[in-house]
């Protein structure tokens, strides 16, 4: 009984000893505790000292996504005050489209610990709301559970709208050039195709894009004066030509493309199918030359005859006027041209053009003449006499004196010059409002109104000739899809209201969320004053030949009967025109009696 008894008190004994040696590990850890309790409270008082003066919003939430805590700045740009912020849940804040957002990635940022540019689209106290990109991290307790949400977010709607800008802008361009019936192209400082859009290019068998990373020296090897043109423009210089490729005649515009430095990068192009105009001058020019063959004009027109060894077979007064005014000299009939003319570059020009039309060649070009104090520029049209045997004996050579519009053209030629000549006026305006959105720089500059003007103008305000019943009527096929594109002719009228002729490309483009016309314009002045020229001189000496008392008519190289007038019907007894015309009437001149039979 009396070991039993010791037994126990030395267990006794023993466990005490255990326990307090348990008490005093307690103790430590305790300590330990409290020492860490005591440094997060002096840490987190730091930086909620730190985060009160941050320029940066700040914010913390619980776990369910309450606020627990905001900063001064963040209360300042949301506009509440902390009574109505601390204790709610941010999902409240957040605009619609946004709450289920947050709903999803509250989670994965509790279960990651941080997040990175997270944007939401909150709700300010006055109804506005901004964009706003987030990055924080979690706090976390001793025991490493989830105390705390740490984030501070930075206002970036100004950049979500820029982007937003960015993109609509690229879409329109990329819808621009895609759907235009002209080439745009823009091409490296080495030559490598970078764009290539445009309907145009199915002319040229090309698909858009297609030779995008190609080089134009290489694929255009065999058109030297295009290439040479780029190579100005690569220099600086702006370039508006015209190139004939194939079948297929084309007005080109180059300009530089510079980067933010100010350093040529490349060139910016815009080629234009002018393929229709082009062969309908040619016709006309064509059908001019056949009358006025025969007939001597009166008033500034020039006309004279050579015989195949360069002496005159006859001149009308202008002509003869014109040769004393540039070289003193009074020209006869049978003496040879070129001993009036002293100067050797002149004669060698001229017998340039008369063997070429000896040989049977029809054409057309423009001269100048004189010496380096007293210059004079032609446009001549030259024409082969034919004989009932179908041989040459000599040419005739009409002359329309055109030194003021060249000295004119070279004027403005200087002018373009000075002041940088660009790419064709182009124009965006809204499809309900008529109000311009966007104008190029060539026609700010061309119609002299600034961006800020045009953008509360519409195109009734410089298309003096339409009324906006009439306007509305031309665009009404592309508002029901009738039509594609629209091409028409009128004038524009500049901020100082003078007026020049345009052809207008129109077409209307559709976006996500507007629609648009775009015109792309073409200044024809000079193609409508040539153009009429022509038409008054053809009418003119289709109404001399008429007139005329004699038999008169006139035929091609062939012998095949184009005009004839009323007294050579009369001659031939012919009650309708229409019975002869087109008959051959050198191969055998009984035609026109048969045809009348």
């Amino acid at each position: 009984m009396e070991n039993l008894e010791d037994k126990t008190k030395k267990q006794l004994l023993k466990e005490i000893d255990q326990l307090k040696v348990k008490i005093t590990e307690l103790e430590k850890s305790n300590s330990e505790v409290k020492r860490t309790e005591e440094a997060l409270r002096e840490s987190e008082e730091k930086y909620k000292a730190m985060y009160e003066e941050t320029p940066l919003s700040y914010q913390s939430l619980d776990i369910n996504g309450n606020f627990l805590d905001v900063n001064p700045k963040w209360l300042n740009t949301l506009g509440y005050s902390s009574k109505e912020v601390i204790g709610k849940w941010f999902g409240d804040f957040l605009h619609p489209d946004y709450v289920e957002h947050f709903r999803k990635n509250f989670p994965e940022f509790k279960k990651r610990g941080y997040v990175n540019d997270v944007q939401f689209y909150i709700r300010k106290k006055n109804g506005e709301h901004i964009y706003i990109s987030f990055e924080g991290c979690i706090g976390y307790t001793p025991a490493g559970e989830f105390k705390q949400t740490y984030c501070v977010f930075k206002d970036i709607t100004k950049e979500h709208e820029f982007e937003k800008q960015l993109k609509e802008s690229e879409a329109k361009f990329k819808t621009l050039v895609t759907n235009s019936e002209e080439i745009v192209y823009v091409i490296a400082k080495d030559g490598t195709f970078l764009l290539s859009e445009g309907k145009g290019l199915a002319k040229l068998g090309v698909e858009p894009g297609q030779v995008v990373g190609a080089s134009v020296f290489d694929l255009y090897k065999e058109y030297p004066e295009m290439l040479d043109e780029m190579r100005r423009t690569f220099n600086g210089e702006t370039i508006t030509s015209e190139a004939k490729i194939g079948d297929i005649y084309f007005r080109n515009w180059y300009t530089p493309q510079k980067n933010e430095e100010g350093e040529i990068i490349g060139l910016l192009g815009l080629s234009v199918n002018t393929t229709e105009q082009k062969l309908a001058e040619e016709e006309i020019k064509k059908s001019n030359s056949l009358l006025s063959s025969i007939i001597d004009s009166p008033g500034n027109l020039i006309m004279f005859a050579l015989d195949t060894d360069y002496k005159y077979l006859s001149f009308n007064k202008a002509h003869a006027k014109e040769m004393k005014a540039i070289y003193g000299a009074d020209i006869e009939v049978g003496k040879l041209i070129f001993s009036f003319m002293p100067n050797e570059k002149d004669i060698s020009k001229a017998k340039i053009n008369y063997k070429r039309v000896l040989k049977g060649e029809r054409f057309s070009e423009i001269q100048e003449y004189g010496d380096a104090h007293s210059r004079f520029w032609y446009e001549l049209i030259f024409n082969p006499i034919i004989d009932t045997s179908l041989n040459i004996t000599g040419f005739t050579v009409f002359v329309t004196n055109i030194t003021d519009r060249k000295k004119s053209e070279i004027e403005i030629q200087r002018f373009s010059r000075i002041f940088e000549d660009s790419l064709n006026e182009i124009f965006l305006f809204d499809a309900e409002t008529l109000n311009f959105t966007q104008v190029n720089s060539a026609a700010q500059k061309n119609l002299g109104y600034t961006m800020e003007e045009l953008q509360k103008m519409t195109p009734l305000d410089i298309k003096p000739e339409f009324k906006i019943e009439s306007f509305a009527e031309l665009v009404e096929p592309l508002r029901k899809g009738e039509q594609d594109k629209i091409v028409f002719e009128t004038v524009h009228q500049r901020k100082d209201q003078s007026l020049y002729d345009v052809e207008v490309h129109l077409q209307l483009l559709h976006f996500e969320n507007q629609s648009l016309f775009t015109a792309i314009i073409l200044d024809i002045t000079t193609r409508k004053q040539s153009e009429e020229e022509l038409k008054v001189k053809s009418e003119f000496l289709e109404s001399l030949i008429q007139q005329s008392p004699l038999p008169t008519f006139v035929i091609d190289d062939k012998g095949i009967l184009l005009v004839v007038n009323e007294a050579f019907m009369k001659l031939y007894a012919v009650p309708d025109k229409d019975l002869i015309l087109g008959l051959n009437a050198l191969s055998d001149p009984t035609n026109i009696k048969h045809g009348v039979d």
